[in-house]
This record gives C-alpha cells, structure tokens and sequence, in this order.
C-alpha cells in the first residue's frame, strides 16, 4: 500500500510539473519580421526610425525602384478597419482594428502560408492574398538586408530574455493585483520579437491580446531593460483587461477633479503607468537597480512615469490597488510637472479629432502621415471632408482637442466654421495662418490654414516654432 501510495503522490506532482508554465513565451517568427520590415520601410508613423534608416541606407541602388513599388503595393492595402467596444467609459475606448488582430496572428505563426489561413475572414481574401504576394516578394529583400546576417544575434536575444521568463510570474502577479485586473494569472503571453540591426536606437513595442510585438536591438545585451519594455506591453493589457465598473470608477475619479489638468493627465495615465510599473519597478526588480536613463521616448509620458513612480512603487510593493487617492495625487503630480500643459501644442494634440478637406482616402492619409511626422499622436478621430454633414455633425458634439487642416475650398469651410465658433465670426482669414483658441465648450480649437496642400508642412512648422496657443488667436505662416 505504501508503494503504491507513493506512485500515485508522484504522479500527481509530476502532472504539476507539466502544467506549470510561464507567464511569457518568447518566439521568432518570420511572418512577424517581414511585416514589420515592410512597416519600416514604408516610414509608418508607428515604425522604428532606427529600422527605417537601416533599410534605405544598406539597400542596394539596383533595387530601390523595385523595392519602392513593393512598399507602395504594401502601403495601399486597407487593413485598418475598426470597432469600438462601447461598455467601457468615452475615454477607455479604443479603436480595436483589423490589422491590430494580423499582428497577433503574425507572432504565432511560423510560415507565410501559415500565417495568410490564420487571417482567412479576418480581411478579404482579395486583399490577404495581395498580402502574401508581397510578403513573399518581400521575403528575398528582408533575408539580404537582415536575416542572413543577423539571425544568430536574434536568436541570443531570445536566449537573454527566456532567462527571466520564471521571474516574471511573480512580476505580472503583483501588477495584475495593482491593476485590479480580471486577465487570469495562468494566461501566458506570446512575445513574438524581430531584429533591428546594431547596439543603439529607437524601438517600439506593442500589444495584440495575449500577443506582443518587441522590437530587439542585435548588438544590445541589457536583457533586463527589454524584459520591461515586455512587462510594460503587459501593463497596457492589464489596464484594458480591467473590469468596466473598475473603468468607470476610475474614469468617475478623474472626472471628479475640477482641473483643467486632469482630462490630459487622464489621456497619458496609462502610458504613464505602463512606464512606471515595467521600465521602472520590474527593472528594478530584474535587475536590482533603477534605471537611470530615460524610460520613454517621449517628454510628457517620461516625466510623467517619472513623477508618479515613488507612489507607483509604494502602492506595488504594499500590494494596493489604484484608488481615487492614487488618482487625485497623479493628478497634482502631472499638473506640478507640466504648468503650461494646457497651451501646449505637443500635449493638445495627443488626444485629437481631425478635420480635413481632403479629396479621397490616399490624401486624407499623407495629411495623417504628415501630422504624425511633427506631432505624437496616440488617439486621432478623424473626418472628412469637412463640409461634409456627418463631419459638421462630428465637429458639433466631439470632445477634446479639434484640429482643422484647411488647403482649399476656404470659403466655404470657414463659413461652417464660423456658425459652429463663435468666436471666428468677426475674424478675416484670407492668409495662411495658425489660428488656435478656446471655444465655450473648452475644448481647445486649431486651425491651420495654407494655400494648397503642399504648404501643410509649413503651417505645422508654425506650430512647431509657436509652441503654444497664441495669446492673439492667429498667428501668420511666413
């Protein structure tokens, strides 16, 4: 009886053995590197400008025009459909596209092949099978200019960061408790990464689900700093994965704060919180230290991490939840470190809704592409034209910060304008200017207005050089 008592305490403890696993799986898959090699090259403005600089650098002169049409092919398909799931607050929600799904599907498969009947009904197959021509086409092009070269160093990558794979379990436990999230804790995460070549550089990051995106420098070694830009791609999950009367609760908390700085403190709070919990506690944590360097390549979601992580660090390590006293202080924390936040271009137009008078889709998208090259945009509602009565309806009821790009039909554009905004009505503008200024709503209203679409670029240098709203509402383009 003893023996076989002791057979089955060992069968049952080795089936635990079995099922645990880790929270994050890490993996190399093609399909993911060829789409983020033709994102790179197609300059997006979500795309490594470190990795978009390498490819037309090394490409050979002979394959440019080829490589050129490919990239165009690439650019031109439509995969940014969208859904909005509306049980969060207004300002939880976030455009879940079509393209957003391709991502994840990208980091678990293996093939192309694979990969285009994992995608079957999530885009038409028309436009799925152009995908896989492209990509194969694409394939010769990535395997010269990265993969032959660089596929070793890829892989000791994923070797550094498989060994903090088993630390991260109690990492994400903590966080998921700080989130008050409902993601499960035996949930993994796949982590699909894919090389950019050399030591030094911009990287992006970023979550599908339970998939997540890691961009890795071939040349890097600090394991530990990459490892939480993962655990920070999982915050980002943590924070929509939290239940929706944890949203409203929380949407409620900031919305009580009679502040003007409390919309743009909300706007950057989980970026904010992605920083501070996986760049700075899980590094710490991983690696013993702080991470002395800058966390995010960006000015407000830096500080800001940077502010809120003392308390961010307290609440974790005494296993609290956020609260509205979390709240209120991140709140007067972002309003100490920002005073001019509220002018300020850079901030206004993180949150944005866009209007343009442009002709069709490709222009309306070199309109988008442009702003993005001067401004960082995390969330854009766009429409257009905006004479159109489904804009004109937009304009009337959108919150937050609206932005106007107007190169032609003037005159009847700022005739509607001038019914919606009171405030234009007395206003001449029949030069190019940059016309900002608070409506009754308090939303902040930006009017860039130039002579033809090719003067765009020059309206958003005014803007860049002007920094702020103008004190005297117009500001004239040189």
């Amino acid at each position: 009886m003893k023996r076989l008592f002791l057979s089955a305490l060992l069968l049952v403890s080795s089936f635990h053995i079995v099922i645990a696993q880790s929270i994050v799986h890490f993996r190399i898959s093609k399909p993911l590197c060829l789409l983020t090699f033709l994102e790179a090259a197609n300059k997006q403005w979500d795309a490594s400008r470190t990795y978009s600089a390498y490819i037309f650098k090394n490409l050979p002169a002979e394959d440019k025009d080829n490589f050129k049409v490919l990239v165009n092919r690439f650019a031109r398909l439509n995969m940014a459909s969208y859904n909005i799931v509306s049980a969060s607050p207004d300002s939880r929600q976030k455009p879940r596209s079509a393209y957003n799904i391709i991502k994840g599907k990208a980091v678990r498969a293996k093939y192309i092949e694979q990969f285009i009947q994992d995608i079957s009904g999530v885009i038409p197959d028309e436009q799925a099978q152009e995908l896989r021509d492209i990509m194969r086409r694409a394939e010769p092009y990535y395997n010269n200019l990265v993969w032959n070269d660089y596929k070793d160093a890829t892989e000791q990558q994923l070797e550094g960061l498989e060994r903090y794979s088993d630390k991260t379990d109690a990492i994400f436990n903590k966080l998921r408790r700080f989130y008050g999230s409902s993601w499960p804790a035996n949930s993994p995460f796949e982590i699909g990464i894919y090389p950019i070549p050399g030591k030094h550089g911009h990287t992006t990051a970023t979550p599908h689900g339970s998939s997540l995106v890691l961009a890795v420098l071939t040349g890097e070694r600090d394991y530990a700093m990459r490892m939480g830009v993962a655990i920070h791609e999982m915050c980002h999950v943590l924070y929509d994965k939290q239940p929706y009367r944890t949203q409203w609760r929380e949407d409620s908390a900031f919305a009580a704060k009679k502040s003007g700085y409390a919309r743009y403190a909300y706007s950057y709070f989980d970026e904010a919180l992605a920083t501070a919990c996986g760049n700075g506690w899980a590094y710490e944590n991983l690696s013993g230290h702080a991470d002395p360097t800058e966390w995010y390549d960006d000015y407000y979601i830096n500080n800001y991490a940077k502010a809120i992580y003392p308390m961010v660090k307290a609440y974790i390590n005494s296993g609290k939840k956020i609260d509205d006293a979390f709240i209120k202080n991140a709140i007067a924390l972002f309003k100490k470190r920002f005073p001019d936040a509220v002018n300020d271009y850079n901030n206004l137009l993180n949150r944005v809704s866009l209007y343009t008078d442009a002709e069709d889709m490709d222009e309306f998208q070199w309109i988008n592409k442009t702003l993005r090259k001067y401004y960082r945009i995390t969330s854009c509602s766009s429409s257009f034209p905006i004479a159109d009565n489904q804009t004109v309806g937009l304009i009337k009821k959108s919150g937050g910060t609206q932005l106007f790009i107007i190169h032609d039909n003037h005159s009847e554009n700022f005739a509607i304008l001038k019914d919606i905004f009171p405030e234009l009505r007395k206003r001449s503008f029949d030069k190019e200017s940059v016309i900002s200024f608070t409506d009754k709503k308090k939303r902040p209203v930006i009017i860039v207005n130039v002579d033809g679409i090719d003067r765009i670029p020059s309206g958003l240098q005014k803007m860049q050089a002007q920094k702020n709203m103008s004190s005297s509402m117009v500001s004239k383009i040189d």
